[in-house]
């Protein structure tokens, strides 16, 4: 069976076996699989060997991105085995990369004052505004941001992450704390009611010697890192941030204000152990200052470099 015939076949099945629930996440399933499919030289789904398939692995530098297509590769040829297509996975035979703890970016409770306070202020447009205060009041990831709509907060009191919508084609309702509710007050009079809160642009043309001309689209999800990016440097923030820096300030501080439970019901966690291993058990930066104030190795004198010339001198 020709590889392309394959995956078709495969991602149609998985779809209707619920295993595959939106379009970003069929999207990552045939790009990594018409991967394989090239470096293979477009062979029979058959012929394709374990050498083929660490080649394609080696496509990716970063153990978990390996790791994440790895498991893709091991899904597809599991599904070959079922359907009769081959007998076996040459995905199985090769081990797998160790998983990396990703790096994650957190900002202390004052940099989060400071980024919310200048979203407020008139320098930050609408997009800008919005992004940052469902961000981090919310905790959306980012391509929630990105699907977002006026309808999904149009319920009073609630933000509604919709199926398609979040990750793994979950529902989860997050109450709007009280920073978050003039932001979707100003949304509710002036955002848009059809389509997508925040919007892209893409120029158009030119034709018949017309001016390059831009229409709105959904923005996306590297068109939302640009504008949280812009934003913690127009808010003058010391460090980068992503879209996923402003669900963790939120995660952060719901996990040690409202408990566990609630913070993963909040955050759309599969498990209570990502919830209490990423916020609970992890120290924040404030935490960790509050700890560490007064701390001193000089005992009732003072450090050496901040004593007067003369009384060094004298000495």
């Amino acid at each position: 069976m020709r590889i392309e015939v394959a995956i078709d076949a495969f991602i149609a099945d998985w779809k209707g076996y619920g295993r595959i629930n939106s379009e970003h996440t069929e999207r990552s399933y045939r790009s990594k699989l018409l991967l394989l499919g090239e470096d293979s030289g477009w062979a029979q789904v058959e012929d394709i060997t374990k050498a083929d398939v660490k080649k394609t692995l080696r496509r990716w530098e970063h153990p978990n991105s390996k790791l994440q297509a790895h498991s893709c590769f091991i899904a597809f040829f599991d599904w070959t085995a079922e359907e009769d297509i081959r007998e076996s996975n040459p995905a199985r035979a090769i081990p797998r990369a160790r998983r990396a703890k990703p790096q994650i970016n957190r900002l202390t409770r004052k940099e989060v004052e400071q980024l919310l306070t200048w979203a407020a202020t008139e320098k930050a447009s609408l997009a800008e505004r919005w992004a940052i205060y469902l961000g981090i009041c919310a905790g959306l990831r980012s391509q929630e941001l990105c699907r977002i709509s006026k309808a999904d907060v149009s319920r009073p009191g609630w933000v509604h992450v919709t199926r398609g919508m979040g990750k793994g084609n979950k529902e989860r309702w997050v109450p709007v704390i009280a920073d978050l509710q003039p932001v979707i007050d100003e949304i509710m009079a002036v955002g848009p009611e059809e389509g997508t809160l925040i919007r892209g642009r893409i120029s158009t043309g030119p034709r018949l010697n017309q001016d390059w001309t831009a229409r709105e689209r959904p923005i996306s999800r590297m068109g939302m890192y640009r504008i949280v990016k812009r934003c913690g440097e127009k808010a003058g923030l010391y460090q980068p941030i992503t879209p996923h820096t402003l669900r963790h300030a939120f995660g952060d501080y719901i996990a040690k204000y409202a408990g566990a439970r609630i913070a993963q019901a909040l955050l759309g966690h599969a498990s209570i152990e990502t919830t209490v291993g990423t916020y609970v058990d992890q120290v924040s930066l404030d935490e960790m200052q509050v700890a560490v104030t007064g701390a001193t190795f000089f005992a009732g004198v003072e450090p050496m470099s901040l004593r007067s010339e003369a009384e060094r001198s004298s000495k």
